[in-house]
């Protein structure tokens, strides 16, 4: 996703946005190696090493959901490059008729 360089971002195909998030990946990896010498420092045995690995995860899992939640909010800001423009108006009122079967919310209010 562009969102450093905030350019018009050109969407080629219907699939999922990537999250960027696998190659923080990296994170779990160095959290059990933490966890591994911080469980024969503090506990001596399996038993050390397993519950270290557990908080060290969960650590490393809390850090990684921050660093994708924040990417993620900054896609609301994002533009996107449209190449055939729709009028507003039936923009929404096409949005309307789709999200109103689905129970979702939706107003014509421009923001």
């Amino acid at each position: 996703m562009n969102m450093k360089n905030k350019e018009l971002l050109r969407l080629t195909s219907m699939a999922s946005l990537d999250d960027g998030g696998r190659k923080y990946n990296i994170i779990y990896f160095i959290a059990v190696a933490i966890g591994i010498i911080a469980g024969i420092c503090v506990r001596n045995g399996i038993e050390g090493i397993l519950g270290a690995n557990f908080l060290t995860l969960l650590v490393a899992f809390a850090i990684k959901d921050g660093i994708v939640d924040i990417k993620w909010k900054g896609l609301r800001k994002q533009k996107f490059l449209l190449e055939n423009r729709v009028p507003y108006d039936t923009l929404i009122h096409y949005l309307i008729g789709q999200l109103t079967p689905l129970g979702l919310l939706s107003s014509r209010k421009r923001g």
